[in-house]
Parts: C-alpha cells; sequence; structure tokens
C-alpha cells in the first residue's frame, strides 16, 4: 500500500505540474508565430538564460511563483472492454528569498473493464508545499481496496522534483531554492538537437519578447512509434493515428523573464493486432485529449496549521 501510494502520487502530481491535458483554450500562447531561423536561434538562446529567467534571486526583494491549471481525458476501447482515465489539478506556488510555499487540489480517476483483475483507482484532495515535503491530503481507493480511504501523507519534495530544475535542486535552510543550471546556449542546442532528430516544428514570435511554439508533425509521430517497435517503419506500424496535435509554449517576456508556458494535446488512433496461435485479431481505438497552463503569480499561499501531523512516506 505504501509503495503504491507514493508511485500514484508522485506520477499524478509530476504529470499533473508538467504535461497534464483537459479541454480548453488554456493550452495555447496567442503570437504571431513563424518558423524559425538561424538569425531568430540566436535570439531564442540569448532569451532562455536561467540565471535571469526567473529574476534576480541576490536581489532583497526577490520573489517568484505561478498559477498551474490542468486536467487530462484518457480512453482505450478494445471491443466490449473500455479503459479510462482522467484528472485535474490546480496548484498555486510562491517563493521568496526567505519563504517557499505552495497549495491547490488535484484528483485522478482510473476505470478498469468490469471484470478485470485490475482494479479502479481514484484520488482527490488537497496538496502543499512547503521547502521540504510535498502534502497531500484526502481520499485515496488502491487497487483491491473495496472503498476510499482518507489520507494525510508527504513526500519528500527533493526526490520528487529535483530533476524537473534543469539542474540539482536543493533547499537552503531558510526556505529559498538553490539550482545549479545550464546555460542558455546549451538549453537552445539541445532544443535544436531535439527538433531535428523528432522533426519537430519550432515556430517563434519575437516581436514583444520571445515566444515559442512547438509542434509535433506526422514525422515526430512515426519516429516515436518506430523507436517503440524496433526500428519498423510507419508503413508496417500496427497502429494509425487519426489525430496527432501535441503542442508545447513558452513565453518569455521582453525583460527576459519567464512569463508564462501552456501545452496542449489530442491524440487518437487505432492499434491493429493480428490474430496469434491463440488470440484472435484485436482492434484498439485509443484518445488523449487535454491542456495545461502555467502562468506568473508572486503571492505565497497560506498553508494548514496540521502539516506536522502527516505521515512521511519512503
Amino acid at each position: 500500500m505504501k509503495k503504491f501510494l507514493s508511485a500514484l502520487l508522485a506520477c499524478i502530481l509530476a504529470l499533473g505540474l508538467a504535461m497534464f491535458a483537459g479541454c480548453s483554450k488554456e493550452g495555447t500562447i496567442s503570437g504571431n508565430y513563424s518558423e524559425v531561423t538561424e538569425e531568430d536561434w540566436t535570439a531564442i538562446s540569448e532569451a532562455l538564460d536561467a540565471q535571469t529567467m526567473f529574476g534576480d534571486m541576490e536581489q532583497e526583494d526577490w520573489n517568484f511563483g505561478f498559477e498551474a491549471k490542468a486536467g487530462f481525458e484518457f480512453s482505450a476501447v478494445n471491443g466490449d472492454e473500455n479503459i479510462s482515465a482522467g484528472g485535474d489539478a490546480e496548484y498555486k506556488f510562491g517563493m521568496s528569498a526567505e519563504a517557499i510555499g505552495g497549495a491547490g487540489s488535484v484528483n485522478f480517476s482510473f476505470t478498469a473493464p468490469e471484470g478485470s483483475e485490475n482494479d479502479n483507482i481514484s484520488l482527490e484532495g488537497n496538496v502543499y508545499n512547503d521547502a521540504q515535503y510535498f502534502y497531500f491530503g484526502g481520499s485515496i481507493k488502491a487497487p483491491g481496496e473495496e472503498a476510499a480511504a482518507e489520507s494525510k501523507i508527504k513526500f519528500d519534495i527533493s526526490s520528487l522534483f529535483g530533476g524537473l530544475t534543469g539542474g540539482t535542486a536543493t533547499f537552503a535552510a531558510e526556505g529559498a531554492l538553490e539550482t545549479e543550471t545550464a546555460p542558455s546556449a546549451e538549453i537552445a542546442a539541445i532544443l535544436q538537437q531535439a527538433a531535428a532528430e523528432l522533426s519537430l516544428k519550432v515556430e517563434a514570435d519575437l516581436s514583444s519578447g520571445t515566444k515559442l511554439k512547438i509542434s509535433a508533425t506526422e514525422e515526430t509521430f512515426d519516429a516515436v512509434l518506430a523507436e517503440i517497435l524496433g526500428g519498423s517503419t510507419a508503413e508496417s506500424a500496427p497502429a494509425t493515428f487519426t489525430s496527432n496535435v501535441l503542442e508545447v509554449y513558452l513565453y518569455i517576456d521582453k525583460d527576459g523573464t519567464f512569463a508564462q508556458a501552456a501545452a496542449n494535446i489530442d491524440i487518437a488512433g487505432v492499434i491493429e493486432i493480428p490474430a496469434s496461435d491463440t488470440e484472435e485479431a484485436q482492434t484498439i481505438e485509443f484518445s488523449v485529449k487535454g491542456t495545461a497552463s502555467i502562468k506568473i503569480s508572486a503571492d505565497i499561499p497560506e498553508l494548514p496549521d496540521d502539516l506536522d501531523s502527516y505521515q512521511e512516506q519512503v
């Protein structure tokens, strides 16, 4: 049970903050985008400076924060069997030179086919963080459990999210976040390399600050599918896509400060599994839809008084 809680919450929260999906216009950033040129890459490289993107941390009055909203819907249908999952999350996070805190809500559900050995899973409650822990308080229904159980648990935050800062993440004694980040030129080079290797379309609007739009193409999905299948070509792959939208947006304002990020996804298709000596042929229809949005907010949320009573999970 304890390992299940750790794995489930870590996955849901990581996905929720970084790449949740849903169905609204929150997942785009408007702009007059055009495909990037070599000259554009120079400007983009200068803008993607992790040392200045989040403000001057050496300033006495420095602060940073964001508000995130997201949700997702997934389904897979195989004849009379239907697997579905969905969830949404909201989170507000703030930090300064002397304090750090976050608060929000999350819910997630997974529905297995009737009669399946697997069981339905659900999670619903409030989430918080301080400088040391990430907290969850609410109800969790684990596989094999007849009903949801109320839980108050906490996880070491550095082990959950240390890798999301672009380097090594630690927390100073007073609560401020310290990071080692890659230089801006290296970030841009990594983006260029990924775009070339995965056939991503990178567009920019440099009229006021730096807005980036990174889109997956048909070639992107073919390359990923071939990788999964061990080098098979798109023509011989058992999956076809009827919808293949995956877009990620980033906005750095004219002062070089991070302002907004967004993502949206709408992927659907059919997987054809040929018959074998023991199994009949199967056709699986799948769909994933959603959006995510992160915007700057300077306030640090107020945290509950009972966080000391939450049980730590290892």
